[in-house]
């Protein structure tokens, strides 16, 4: 049965749906990559220890409302099917978008519901506090049994670069990481600005170029993250550098055209070529996750993958236990201990290792 209402035609089941895999990609474990060691990121929808009590409690200055798990139940569903995601993918080293912005709080319980899923201190992370004033923060986690922090991390802020609007621009964070061999790499994680249009105004409102609104900050962001690793903000030297991370831009558009002019090259365009998604909107997939590498970390990387848990799923499967409508409750089977539905993201990698002569 074919229906049509509010513009947009629906199949109408008439019998009880079957699931298919159609996709080799979408899998309750991850593709294989091929490397030595993998960089990975991950947007984590809002992964909020403080409870959304619908209370403004959230962000550095409690001024924000709070976001992810409203009660205790959803907040232990919502890790665990992070962690199943995380530890599944089993990077040496992943930039994380969307974590609470609280000193350390909620990425350390994330650290330690790894740590006891596998049964070992398996992951650490970068401890860099608060970074500005956003309710949410990018993040870093690493396996110390495969790489070692080399000196202090670094933050892209307006102290760093006054030409950086705080008040737009989430911060950056970079740090070196050296592997058993001594050979040393950067890894920097970003958020971009969204495409919504709230707030937008002069250039950054919607140029109907199917950009969407803040673009134009897109960009001006993607210069200033460039200069700002090429200038070797961790001051360790290290040649390679990785940028992950949720630049809310796809391949074509204009930031990240930018960071390719500047050298940051999209790996994802070199190995999957069109077959290349990380999110979903309106029933439409596109690429908004990357993983870049400036010139000499692309001579390093032998794989990129992206594991199309969430993209593909049914996101009422995720861990909320709210109605799905008015008086029509989730059923009980929505929920299932998998790592598809954890985020609204899907989770990128890229394999690398450095050449032995």
């Amino acid at each position: 049965v074919l229906h049509f209402g509010f513009g947009r035609y629906k199949l109408q089941p008439t019998s009880p749906m079957e699931w298919g895999d159609s996709d080799n990609s979408s899998r309750s474990t991850p593709p294989m990559v091929p490397g030595a060691l993998k960089v990975a990121s991950f947007n984590l929808e809002n992964l909020f220890t403080t409870l959304d009590a619908g209370q403004d409690a959230c962000g550095p200055q409690q001024n924000f409302s709070c976001r992810g798990a409203d009660n205790a139940l959803e907040l232990e569903r919502q890790m665990d099917k992070l962690v199943l995601a995380i530890n599944g993918a089993n990077a040496a080293v992943m930039g994380l978008q969307e974590l609470e912005n609280n000193a350390k709080a909620s990425i350390s319980a994330l650290v330690t519901a790894l740590n006891e899923a596998a049964g070992l201190k398996r992951w650490h992370f970068i401890d860099t506090g608060i970074l500005g004033d956003d309710v949410i923060k990018v993040g870093i986690i690493y396996q110390p049994a495969l790489l070692t922090p080399e000196g202090p991390h670094a933050i892209l802020n307006s102290a760093a670069n006054p030409a950086f609007k705080e008040r737009q621009h989430r911060l950056v964070v970079a740090q070196t990481f050296k592997d058993a061999n001594q050979n040393r790499f950067n890894l920097a994680t970003v958020h971009f600005k969204s495409k919504s249009c709230s707030d937008a105004e002069g250039e950054n409102q919607d140029q109907n170029d199917g950009q969407g609104c803040f673009n134009a900050a897109r960009q001006e962001v993607s210069h200033l993250v460039a200069d700002w690793l090429d200038s070797d903000p961790t001051g360790q030297g290290a040649a390679a550098t990785f940028l992950v991370g949720d630049f809310n831009a796809y391949a074509f558009e204009d930031p990240m055209v930018t960071l390719a002019d500047k050298g940051y090259k999209n790996m994802a365009a070199s190995f999957l070529g069109s077959h290349n998604w990380t999110a979903s909107f309106r029933g439409m997939v596109g690429a908004l996750d990357h993983i870049l590498a400036n010139q000499a970390a692309q001579k390093l990387v032998k794989g990129v993958a992206q594991w199309h848990i969430n993209s593909t799923a049914v996101y009422q499967f995720d861990y909320n236990t709210e109605l799905l409508d008015e008086d029509f409750p989730r059923p009980e089977g929505f929920y299932y201990l998998d790592p598809f539905a954890s985020s609204d993201h899907d989770l990128v990698m890229a394999g690398f290792e450095y050449k032995i002569d």
